[in-house]
């Protein structure tokens, strides 16, 4: 087992309560990572809606996490239509 990060712990009581198991953790590395990449994404940058694209992709997957920390992916492209 891996040791969390000593800055996951900034927050001790919060985050004592609400990460308990390895899917809490990623959910909470998602969140972070979403929250940098809309601060990347402020601004007046060639690159806000794709900053802004990966922040909501981050999120979504974040819930998806705490929600069914052992369901499946389903892709959204159709591996048979896919090509190489």
């Amino acid at each position: 087992m891996l040791p969390a990060p000593r800055w996951i712990w900034q927050d001790t009581a919060k985050t004592e309560a609400t990460l308990k198991t390895n899917a809490d953790l990623a959910a909470r590395l998602l969140r972070e990572a979403a929250f940098i990449y809309r601060t990347l994404g402020q601004g007046d940058n060639a690159d806000r809606r794709r900053m802004m694209e990966f922040a909501d992709l981050y999120e979504k997957v974040a819930d998806q996490v705490e929600r069914e920390p052992l369901g499946s992916f389903v892709s959204a492209v159709d591996p048979a239509g896919a090509q190489s």
